[in-house]
């Protein structure tokens, strides 16, 4: 049974009503208004579990919505995406990869705009922070996000997760980005002695 379902009495939707959620410029005036982002998204997940064609739809949608977004509006995306890409069934790895490797492909596109840059890197590791298949994802990619930490760094940009355990390398000139773990800390007091 779909783990988005609601308890209670089931409805029955018409056909012009499920039409409305497969809308994706129904679904863009949603999400102007900040406030249906997160409804919307239990909409969507109930929708797209288990079902390849929707998912594929609202993973579309999703990446348009954040390419055409202006930077105020990034997080309102992200309120659906990070969800979306947590739906555990078979096609988890699917969503992420095609929603993660879209954002980056955005984040090069519009990296002349450091707001929007910044902000939609800024969710980007938010969600790596919450989701460990999305960490998993991002870590075994890492070659293609490299250039995020140059460009954070030549702005003195910190992104909470991303550089929370940024330090030089003893004897170079280069930024070292790390996530600050127990062993990460020892390594680092013991080095520093």
């Amino acid at each position: 049974e779909n783990p988005y379902a609601l308890p209670g009495a089931k409805i029955e939707v018409t056909a012009d009503h499920f039409r409305l959620f497969t809308d994706d410029a129904f679904l863009k005036r949603l999400m102007d208004d900040k406030r249906n982002a997160e409804p919307l998204s239990s909409i969507i997940c109930f929708l797209s579990w288990g079902c390849l064609d929707l998912t594929d739809f609202y993973q579309k949608v999703i990446k348009t919505g954040i390419n055409d977004a202006e930077f105020e509006q990034i997080p309102t995306w992200f309120k659906v995406l990070g969800p979306f890409v947590a739906i555990e069934d078979s096609l988890q790895e699917e969503r992420i990869n095609f929603l993660f490797t879209a954002c980056l492909h955005i984040l090069d596109k519009f990296k002349k705009y450091p707001k929007f840059t910044r902000g939609l890197i800024t969710q980007v590791f938010d969600v790596y922070e919450k989701n460990p298949m999305v960490k998993q994802w991002m870590d075994a990619n890492r070659a293609a996000w490299t250039w995020v930490e140059k460009w954070l760094d030549m702005r003195g940009y910190r992104i909470p997760g991303l550089n929370a355990g940024k330090t030089m390398t003893p004897g170079t000139s280069s930024a070292t980005y790390f996530r600050q773990t127990p062993s990460a800390s020892a390594s680092m007091k013991h080095n520093n002695q």
